[in-house]
């Protein structure tokens, strides 16, 4: 039986005030969300986000995927001020999902 390993790295870019800071995230203005992800058997061909609690493997919000890449442009609103955390996960061909991969953010207005 082969077995198959999913790989994700996720980023969180956001710009406040003119300065790329990637740790502070605001309603103002989207944040952009990278995953580099890889397969080593049948090859990613999707993925989703989701923001502090998991709604369930295939209810995220989707990513777009191309070349070794998810990603998107999102606003994150209605969350409280205060620490947060973006989750990410994979899937790939056969229909695995990978394990999440996560980022922490400070959501300031």
């Amino acid at each position: 039986m082969y077995s198959s390993t999913i790989s994700t790295v996720v980023t969180l870019n956001s710009t406040l005030a003119g300065l790329l800071n990637s740790t502070l995230v605001t309603s103002l203005a989207p944040v952009t969300i990278t995953a580099n992800t890889a397969d080593n058997l049948s090859g990613v061909v999707a993925g989703e986000y989701y923001v502090d609690t998991d709604p369930g493997v295939g209810k995220g919000t989707p990513l777009n995927y191309s070349n070794g890449q998810l990603s998107t442009s999102a606003t994150l609103s209605g969350l409280s001020l205060g620490n947060h955390t973006l989750y990410v996960r994979a899937e790939d061909a056969a229909g695995n999902w990978s394990v999440v991969a996560s980022v922490q953010f400070t959501f300031v207005i």
